[in-house]
C-alpha cells in the first residue's frame, strides 16, 4: 500500500487551519458558523474501544480520506497496532495536537467525551457519528460518513462550541506545602462521599463567598451540555448547549426547598467537605467517567474552561437540539400516546371539562 510522508501533513507551529465566527444574527450563544482558513489535510478517526462495527468504519473513512482526499490519518495507538496492514495511519500519541485538523468520532456519547480529553487544550472540530446506546451528542449516521467528509472539507456546516468545567484540587502535603490538580469535565463534576450510605455535607461559596451547605447525596455542577446527563437523572434543569454556564444541582437533597441553579460563567465555584461532615472518609469527585479523591481539608474550585470542544451540527444548532430532545430524550411526549380528535370526539369519556371562573365564581362549563 502507498504511505504519506509527515511532510504533507500540516507544521506543528502552523496557525489552526479553522475559522469559527458568529451566525450572522449576531448573537454570542455558542452557535457558530465554520470556515476553513485553508485546506485541511489531517484527520484523527476514533472509535468506541471494542466495537467492530465502529472499527469498521474507522478503516472505511480512513481508505476513503487517503485515497480520495489524500488526508493524514491518525489513529489511537491501538488501533494502529491492530492495523499494521494500513501503513498511511499514523499514531496520534507521537503528535502535538496542533497537526489534526478535525476529528471523527465513531461511537456514542461516551467517545465525544473520551475525545475531549485527548485535547485539553485548543480542540478541532468534532463529527460524532452515532454508534453508541444514547446519541444525544452524536446526530450523524455512518452509513454518510462520505458524503459528511466532502461536506466539512467544503466547509459547509455548523458547530457547537460547548463549553467545559476547569477544576482546580488544591491539597495539603505533608510538609505542609499547597499541591494543585487540574482536571477538566466537558459534562460534569459529582461531588460526594466515597462511603455508600453516608449522608454529604458540602460547603458551597460563590468567588469566596461562603452561600450554602448541600446535605444528601451529594452535588453534581455541570455544563449546559451536561446537564441532560447525570445533572438531567437529579431533576437538575436542561440547558442548551450553546449556554455557557453553571448548573448547581443537590443530589436527593435533606431539604424540600434545595432546588437547582443556573450560574453565570465568570463566577468561581468553590467546594469543601463540610466540617460537620459525618466521618474522616474522602470524597469522590467524579468527572466524565473518571474520578479523584478529596480529603477533608482539601478543596475544589471550578469555573469555565478557556478551552471550549466545537462540535459540528448536522443542521442548524437550534434544529439539532430540538431533534435530540425530542428523538433521544422524548421530552414532553405523552406517556399514554396521542389521542386524535378523531377520537376526542367519537368517545365522549376523552372530552375535558373546563370550568371558567368569572368574578370569583364558577360558572361556564366548556368541553375541550
Amino acid at each position: 500500500m502507498m504511505s504519506m510522508s509527515r511532510s504533507a501533513s500540516r507544521d506543528k507551529n502552523s496557525p489552526a487551519p479553522f475559522r469559527i465566527e458568529p451566525l450572522k444574527n449576531g448573537a454570542e450563544d455558542g452557535s457558530m458558523h465554520f470556515e476553513w482558513a485553508h485546506q485541511p489535510r489531517s484527520a484523527l478517526l476514533i472509535e468506541k474501544k471494542g466495537d467492530k462495527q465502529a472499527r469498521h468504519y474507522i478503516v472505511l473513512a480512513a481508505r476513503y480520506l487517503f485515497h480520495n482526499r489524500h488526508f493524514s490519518i491518525f489513529v489511537e495507538n491501538y488501533v494502529k497496532e491492530d492495523l499494521k496492514n494500513y501503513a498511511f495511519l499514523s499514531s496520534f500519541e507521537n503528535y502535538e495536537e496542533s497537526m489534526v485538523d478535525f476529528v471523527l468520532s465513531f461511537g456514542g456519547d461516551g467517545t465525544l467525551l473520551h475525545i475531549a480529553k485527548l485535547f485539553p487544550r485548543n480542540c478541532p472540530p468534532i463529527v460524532p457519528f452515532a454508534m453508541g446506546s444514547l446519541g444525544f451528542l452524536t446526530p450523524f449516521l455512518a452509513d454518510d460518513y462520505k458524503s459528511i467528509i466532502d461536506d466539512l472539507i467544503r466547509g459547509f456546516f455548523y458547530v457547537i462550541s460547548r463549553t467545559r468545567i476547569l477544576c482546580s484540587i488544591q491539597k495539603t502535603n505533608s510538609d505542609g506545602n499547597i499541591e494543585v490538580t487540574e482536571i477538566q469535565a466537558m459534562n460534569d463534576v459529582a461531588f460526594k462521599p466515597s462511603k455508600n450510605g453516608t449522608v454529604s455535607a458540602v460547603d458551597c461559596s460563590i468567588d469566596d463567598e461562603y452561600f450554602t451547605t448541600v446535605y444528601g447525596d451529594g452535588l453534581i455542577v455541570a455544563t449546559s451540555t451536561g446537564s441532560t446527563a447525570y445533572n438531567l437523572s437529579a431533576n437538575g434543569v436542561i440547558i442548551h448547549p450553546s449556554v455557557s454556564t453553571l448548573v448547581w444541582t443537590p443530589i436527593c437533597a435533606h431539604a424540600l426547598n434545595a432546588h437547582p441553579l443556573v450560574l453565570p460563567d465568570s463566577i468561581e465555584l468553590s467546594l469543601k467537605i463540610a466540617k460537620n461532615a459525618r466521618g474522616n472518609d474522602p470524597y469522590t469527585l467524579a468527572y466524565d467517567s473518571s474520578e479523584t479523591l478529596v480529603s477533608k481539608n482539601d478543596k475544589v474550585t471550578i469555573r469555565i474552561s478557556p478551552y471550549p470542544v466545537p462540535t459540528v451540527c448536522q443542521k442548524e444548532p437550534m434544529t439539532d437540539y430540538l431533534n435530540s430532545i425530542s428523538s433521544v430524550l422524548k421530552w414532553n411526549q405523552p406517556i399514554h400516546g396521542s389521542i386524535s380528535i378523531e377520537d376526542e370526539v367519537s368517545d365522549p369519556s376523552t372530552i375535558n371539562h373546563f370550568f371558567v371562573c368569572v368574578d370569583g365564581d364558577f360558572e361556564n362549563q366548556i368541553a375541550g
